[in-house]
C-alpha cells in the first residue's frame, strides 16, 4: 500500500464529502428539512455537534478509501465509479431501513438515495484518481 497516496486520497474524499453534504443537505434540501422540524436538531444546537459530524465524515472517508485500496485493480476512474456505486447501494439499503422507522417523506428518501449515488460515485472517482500503489 502506498500510504502517502492513501492519506492524500482519504483527505481529498473527506473534503469532497464535507462540501457535498453541506451543499446537498444544508442548501438544496434545507426547505424539505424545514417541513419536519421536530425530527432534526435546531441549527443553534447543531453547532455543538459539528465535531461529531466532522469526525464521522473523516472516519468514513478513511474507511471508504481503505476498502478501495484493499481491492485496488488499477483500472482507473471507472473502477472508482463502480466502487462508489456499490457503496452507494449499501448505504441506500440503510436509507430504506431509516425510512421504515422514521416519519420522513418518500421524496426525501428518494433525494437521499440519488444524492448518495452521486456522492459515492464521485468519491470513488476521487480515490481512484489519486491512489497509485
Amino acid at each position: 500500500m502506498n500510504r502517502k497516496r492513501y492519506l492524500l486520497a482519504s483527505l481529498a474524499v473527506f473534503i469532497f464529502i464535507f462540501a457535498f453534504e453541506w451543499v446537498f443537505h444544508g442548501v438544496l434540501l434545507e426547505d424539505v428539512y424545514a417541513q419536519t422540524p421536530a425530527l432534526w436538531r435546531p441549527k443553534t444546537e447543531m453547532v455543538h455537534y459539528m465535531r461529531w459530524l466532522f469526525f464521522g465524515q473523516l472516519l468514513f472517508a478513511f474507511i471508504f478509501s481503505y476498502i478501495f485500496v484493499l481491492g485496488y485493480e488499477n483500472k482507473g476512474i471507472p473502477e472508482g465509479f463502480r466502487y462508489g456505486f456499490w457503496i452507494a447501494l449499501l448505504l441506500s439499503a440503510g436509507i430504506l431501513v431509516h425510512y421504515a422507522v422514521t416519519p420522513v417523506s418518500a421524496g426525501l428518501v428518494a433525494a437521499w438515495i440519488l444524492g448518495t449515488l452521486a456522492e459515492m460515485g464521485l468519491a470513488g472517482a476521487i480515490v481512484a484518481g489519486l491512489y497509485k500503489p
